[in-house]
């Protein structure tokens, strides 16, 4: 080998040196890059948690407003508690404000909900009796009159439907059951992005 002819390059030791700064620099970005992903992945998190948070308490909510109206329906149309204290009318009313509170709240609410919410009031009220009619009890009107501990007002009689149409208050009851398991599940259920 030539003495005078000078080596272009580096030195093995130049080439340690450059190797542990390349590694040293890609290091760092990865554990940048990784910081980043985490970071937003942890944000995005953090905001569908508040999202289903806030959802959650809604949701709870709206039901405490609405399931002792519809515990009072259930009563009535299953001849428990306290449905001797409440009149024919007082039961229409309340599926009224029933209705109201759960139709205002119902984006809150997923499909579920809302198919068993009208499947039990479908068995406890006739809804469909003509334009600007009130609804009717589907409940027996002989066991009201039977056992109401005040007297049974002669105009109660229009709240009831025909004995035709009347449901059986277990099917009401499976209802109202499905309902609330509804409303249960619906409390985990977490809103999609």
């Amino acid at each position: 080998m030539d003495p005078t002819r000078q080596t272009v390059g580096m030195a093995p030791a130049d080439w340690i040196d450059l190797a542990d700064v390349v590694v040293g620099a890609i290091t760092a970005l990865i554990v940048l890059w990784g910081g980043y992903i985490f970071s937003h992945r942890t944000k995005r998190f953090e905001s569908a948690f508040s999202v289903g948070e806030v959802l959650l308490g809604k949701r709870l909510e709206a039901y405490a407003s609405i399931a002792p109206l519809l515990n009072d329906i259930l009563c009535h149309a299953t001849y428990i508690g306290h449905w001797r204290e409440m009149s024919p009318a007082d039961v229409i009313d309340r599926k009224r404000s029933a209705d109201k509170l759960f139709y205002t709240q119902l984006p809150y609410f997923g499909a579920l909900v809302q198919r068993r919410y009208d499947a039990f009031i479908d068995l406890t009220f006739a809804v469909e009796q003509g334009r600007n009619a009130p609804p009717k009890l589907r409940s027996n009107r002989e066991r009201h009159r039977g056992e109401y501990r005040r007297e049974f007002a002669g105009d109660w009689e229009r709240h009831f439907v025909a004995p035709e149409h009347r449901v059986p208050r277990e099917e009401v009851r499976k209802a109202y059951d499905a309902l609330v398991e509804a409303f249960r599940l619906d409390f985990h259920r977490i809103p999609q992005r």
